[in-house]
């Protein structure tokens, strides 16, 4: 009985390593997909590692992060995405902070792949403008802003499907350095 097992166990190793090589070896493959909008659709939820380079005692920080694509009428979409920080206080014990941004995209005109967000406001009057786009299987979205003393902010967040579920690449960049970078990987939870 103990060899029987032995070779089941064999058995169920060596086809979780052929799925494993052909999931990473397709890999590619979903990279290069072009994908369309209701593939984003549904709630999701994973984690993020932050690094800051003007943060002193907060270079690096884990987030719990979400994202949530809703369709609405005439191709247009909700994208809400949240984040629980944790890069203020006590280095040993810091404070969580939620983050929550809701914006609605409406179609630019004539475009399939490319959204305006409604309702942004005028840069002068310190409002960010904000705008995504289909690239391959990646939804992108950037934000743009002029900061009360003049400089200038672009934010950008690339939600890439993959196999496994949706990877985040985040940036923060402030008059052209690059202050925040955030990485991670998401699950679809619902719908």
């Amino acid at each position: 009985m103990t060899s029987l097992f032995r070779a089941a166990a064999g058995a169920f190793t060596a086809a979780l390593v052929i799925v494993s090589v052909v999931l990473v070896a397709g890999s590619p493959a979903w990279a290069q997909q072009k994908v369309n909008l209701p593939a984003f659709y549904g709630e999701w939820v994973g984690t993020a590692v932050s690094e800051s380079e003007i943060s002193v005692h907060f270079q690096l920080t884990v987030r719990d992060i979400g994202v949530d694509v809703r369709p609405l009428e005439n191709g247009a979409f909700e994208l809400t995405w949240s984040t629980v920080q944790r890069q203020k206080g006590d280095p040993d014990a810091p404070t969580e902070v939620l983050k929550s941004t809701t914006l609605v995209f409406e179609p630019a005109d004539g475009r399939t792949d490319q959204w305006w967000a409604k309702e942004t406001g005028s840069l002068k009057d310190g409002n960010s403008v904000a705008w995504a786009r289909l690239e391959k299987n990646a939804l992108v979205v950037n934000s743009f802003a002029v900061n009360s003393d003049g400089s200038s902010e672009l934010q950008t967040y690339s939600r890439a499907l993959t196999g496994l579920g949706m990877e985040l690449k985040f940036t923060r960049v402030l008059d052209g350095e690059l202050v925040r970078s955030a990485e991670g990987k998401l699950t679809k939870f619902a719908r």
